[in-house]
């Protein structure tokens, strides 16, 4: 599933520190049509809901929303949300990709009710699961509500508490109104009950790596092959039915199915999915990669994107690599405002709006086609004439990647500061607020367009392996910029031949298209005088931009 919505009328004392005593108000239980909209162009595959008859409230809703990449029979929207004949319901957005037995041409949701159903502890059997996902989950035998987030939050799932004016408690993937008092707040990643709330530490991203000696050769060898299970893991997680468009003319290279997409800045973490998806991917599939440029093809990441391209074709020439090249406004940013505050809610800063900008546009996937590869020959250095959008229903993302790997800027003060030991407090920080800052946003953002996000960086597998090792090798910031952030990942560039990737210095998408330049200027004056101001953490209703979508 990639959508859902739980809504209740409360009549009665029930989870500590989430809600408050003695509400009794009954609210409708029907979606509004906006609402109905935002949860289908999460899931086009099907859509549904219904009432359970809840023994502790007044009214509840349960509504699911399904973009299907798994599983060899078809889940229409009479099967959603998914119930088992005891009258259980799973609201389930994610991907299991272990702890859980997922048989061959079965679909995960389905395969997570059956276990939570028969399971005597759900928030011990969630703790071992493998991937992204956020739930609610109703077990009608124990009436028990369950509901929470993976531990790093790579889903999203944002929850609205009761008030005196407000009775009701609700859990959405995406807000359901933008009013500044409306209350939405990401859900703090864990497994969360009803009856009581309890965090289950599922994986603490924050703890103690263990320094000690080891080669530069073998951590990146040891990286590598984690990375690229990572990579071969969701990749592969995706039945062929799910790819999108199929092959209808075998000599037409746009008609043909990518089992992925991929955000594309020409940097280290995308040209490193790249090359990894292709060593995962059957041969004869393409990939698609797509870059967002708001100054005329000339930004930042267009040229690198560019050049990337062409770096990957000589490293994978056989491969159908489609570059899609995305060009927009400021304009085309207004035009898109309504829908994004809605997307971004909670999410309230200029930051949050130029990278949602950007990221939504990207994540569209509309815009030319650019080809680089000896097998197109014929569309070397062309671009096709009108508009051509991806039908990838998968995106791979670059997520976690700076946070694990000391790719920001602050990175560098922290450790002129505080040395390896503030390097590492700070990198923990980030890790530990990725589920606050950038994932449910992101989520929220990737989804609106019916993609699934997929964040190989955030790996658990690769996580644990990253914070075994001695932080020296994963960076060093004793080294110029471009070279000792994310020093294991740049070093996997380069025995993958790629130096020209591995070479680039880091700019944040908002900066890389060129948004941010304009928003600064157009916003602030001038970048100087939005610099002054610290821009990016000022509040959209400072600039007037706050409302419903």
């Amino acid at each position: 599933m990639c959508g859902v919505i739980l809504r209740l009328g409360l009549t009665l004392d029930t989870c500590k520190d989430l809600l408050i005593a003695s509400l009794d108000a009954r609210y409708s239980g029907h979606l509004l049509p906006g609402v109905q909209e935002k949860l289908q162009a999460r899931g086009p595959t099907a859509i549904g809901w219904r009432q359970v008859g809840l023994p502790f409230v007044a009214q509840d809703l349960f509504a699911a929303s399904l973009l299907q990449v798994r599983g060899a029979e078809p889940i229409s929207s009479s099967s959603l949300p998914l119930a088992d004949k005891a009258g259980s319901v799973l609201l389930f957005n994610g991907e299991l990709f272990g702890g859980l037995n997922v048989a061959a041409g079965c679909n995960d949701g389905q395969a997570l009710l059956h276990e939570l159903c028969h399971s005597d502890d759900p928030a011990h059997m969630l703790s071992r699961l493998l991937g992204p996902w956020a739930l609610v989950y109703w077990h009608a035998a124990s009436r028990r509500l369950w509901f929470g987030r993976d531990a790093l939050g790579r889903r999203s799932l944002l929850i609205q508490r009761p008030s005196e004016q407000r009775r009701q408690l609700t859990l959405s993937s995406f807000a359901l109104c933008t009013d500044p008092q409306a209350g939405w707040q990401e859900l703090k990643p864990g497994v969360y009950s009803i009856a009581y709330a309890r965090a289950s530490n599922l994986l603490d991203p924050g703890a103690d790596s263990c320094l000690g000696d080891a080669a530069s050769a073998a951590a990146a060898e040891q990286v590598f092959r984690a990375l690229e299970h990572a990579v071969r893991t969701m990749c592969e997680q995706i039945d062929p039915l799910h790819w999108g468009r199929h092959m209808s003319d075998p000599a037409d290279v746009t008609a043909l199915a990518a089992p992925v997409l991929i955000l594309f800045s020409g940097g280290v973490d995308s040209t490193l999915l790249a090359a990894l998806a292709h060593r995962v991917l059957p041969g004869h599939l393409p990939i698609d990669l797509a870059c967002v440029c708001f100054d005329g093809g000339q930004s930042p990441d267009r040229l690198a994107a560019l050049d990337a391209v062409q770096e990957l074709s000589a490293y994978a020439p056989s491969r159908l690599w489609r570059l899609v090249e995305v060009d927009a406004t400021l304009a085309d940013v207004a035009t898109l405002q309504p829908r994004l505050l809605g997307l971004l809610h909670p999410a309230d800063t200029v930051m949050d709006i130029n990278i949602g900008a950007a990221l939504w546009l990207a994540a569209r996937a509309e815009g030319r086609l650019c080809f680089a590869q000896e097998r197109t020959r014929r569309h070397r250095g062309e671009r096709s004439g009108g508009a051509w959008r991806s039908s990838a229903k998968v995106v791979l993302l670059g997520q976690g990647a700076d946070e694990q790997c000391a790719g920001y800027g602050r990175h560098r003060t922290k450790f002129r500061e505080g040395g390896w030991e503030g390097l590492h407090r700070e990198m923990a920080l980030d890790v530990g607020r990725l589920w606050l800052r950038n994932l449910g946003r992101d989520d929220r953002i990737v989804s609106d367009h019916g993609r699934e996000a997929r964040h190989p960086f955030l790996d658990e597998a690769l996580l644990q392996l990253l914070l075994s090792l001695p932080l020296p090798l994963i960076a060093d910031l004793t080294l110029a910029p471009g070279v000792g952030d994310k020093l294991v990942l740049r070093n996997l560039l380069r025995l993958l031949g790629l130096p020209r990737a591995a070479a680039r210095v880091k700019r944040a998408i908002q900066f890389g298209t060129r948004l941010g330049k304009l928003a600064n200027r157009r916003d602030f004056g001038s970048n100087r005088a939005a610099n002054i101001s610290h821009a990016g953490s000022v509040k959209l209703a400072q600039l007037g931009l706050s409302g419903d979508s």
